[in-house]
């Protein structure tokens, strides 16, 4: 008989705290000692409701168990309505030291303290703690890093012991002045100090070279008469620039005035100028000139000069 007493009471539980069927299922698990045939009713110390402990924390709450919505603390089995940080009231439970995941045992405010369970997870505050748990401390809205970030690189943002921002002046770190035209702009007591003026040279004398404080260096292409630019050919002259490109000027003339020499400008000469003065072959009759010189005597260029002798 004291069998059949025992499942029957351990059944009858089970289905109450299904069903939701009187207050005491969602507040308190019955134990039922098989000695004496008798169910004694304990309380449980954090109050954890008959449902949770069946289907888990994660599932939705029954009306007025533990995480249900709630308006006044009479929807409420535990009859404790309480509100979070964003205004949303829901149900809870008191506790002696521990609370369901998510949740901590704190004491409540006013005269009569009691402890009760409160989400872990609050609005962030300028507290030096992850109030929100996204592993962000005091981290600021609308893509800030912090709350207390005042837009200025050369101060180092803080929350004080008191919940206020501190901010606190750097000084010989880098920053950005606002102008693309400045390099190695420096913090100077919570001032960014212009740097050194950014050199904008692109080597190309067929472009203008500027400085934009906006954009940064700005290369214009621009014309220029004969003689801005060189084209890379050294046997061409007077090169010119058209709308940024170096066109080619006139061919560049090669002459020493002597008859026994070649003349001519090869660019595996640049080095020297690109012209070459090559001797003409030797003995060659009449390619000289010279003045003065007897009726019975011949010009002929001998080693890349004009040499003299009888006629044969």
């Amino acid at each position: 008989m004291n069998n059949f007493r025992t499942a029957a009471a351990v059944w009858l539980l089970i289905l109450a705290a299904l069903c939701g069927c009187s207050s005491e299922a969602t507040t308190s698990i019955t134990t039922v000692s098989t000695n004496s045939g008798e169910a004694d009713e304990d309380q449980d110390t954090n109050h954890v409701s008959s449902f949770d402990a069946i289907v888990g924390s994660d599932a939705a709450p029954l009306p007025g168990s533990f995480r249900a919505p709630c308006a006044t603390s009479n929807d409420c089995d535990s009859g404790l309505c309480i509100s979070d940080e964003t205004n949303t009231k829901f149900c809870t439970i008191t506790c002696l030291s521990s609370c369901p995941a998510e949740f901590d045992c704190e004491p409540s405010p006013g005269g009569d303290t009691i402890f009760w369970c409160v989400p872990k997870c609050k609005v962030e505050k300028c507290n030096g703690k992850d109030d929100d748990c996204d592993s962000l401390i005091d981290e600021g809205l609308n893509g800030k890093t912090h709350m207390c970030e005042d837009g200025n690189l050369c101060t180092m943002e803080a929350c004080n012991t008191n919940g206020e921002c501190s901010h606190t002046p750097q000084t010989s770190i880098p920053c950005m002045d606002g102008s693309a035209c400045t390099v190695n702009d420096v913090c100077v007591n919570s001032t960014c100090t212009s740097g050194q003026l950014l050199k904008c040279d692109d080597g190309d004398p067929c472009t203008s070279n500027s400085c934009n404080p906006s954009a940064g260096c700005v290369f214009s292409l621009i014309s220029a008469g004969p003689g801005s630019c060189q084209d890379g050919d050294v046997c061409t002259e007077k090169d010119f620039c058209e709308k940024g490109s170096c066109i080619p000027g006139t061919p560049k003339v090669c002459k020493d005035a002597n008859d026994c020499t070649y003349d001519k400008c090869d660019n595996k000469y640049a080095s020297s100028g690109g012209c070459v003065f090559q001797p003409v072959p030797n003995k060659q009759f009449g390619t000289c000139s010279q003045v003065g010189i007897p009726d019975n005597y011949v010009n002929w260029c001998i080693g890349g000069t004009c040499t003299q002798s009888l006629k044969p």
